[in-house]
């Protein structure tokens, strides 16, 4: 993520949407975080079924971090 920032040029602004979109999109893709953006990706639910408790879903954790990556990136630009 750190490598990110020198790559985003065009910051969002009213007159670059369509400049940003090109750059952004490419960019979220890339890291796999598209999905979080166009939302064809659903959250999996928080807790799962394990041995007959209740545990924390693995994947519900990395969907939250994929998340904050994509906010992280937004907000950069």
């Amino acid at each position: 993520m750190n490598n990110l920032a020198p790559m985003i040029t065009i910051k969002l602004s009213a007159s670059s949407y369509i400049y940003w979109h090109k750059q952004i999109l490419p960019l979220l893709s890339y890291q796999h975080l598209l999905p979080h953006v166009d939302r064809s990706q659903t959250m999996p639910p928080q807790l799962i079924n394990s041995s007959g408790k209740e545990v924390i879903n693995p994947e519900y954790t990395t969907w939250i971090q994929e998340e904050h990556q994509a906010i992280i990136i937004l907000n950069a630009s």
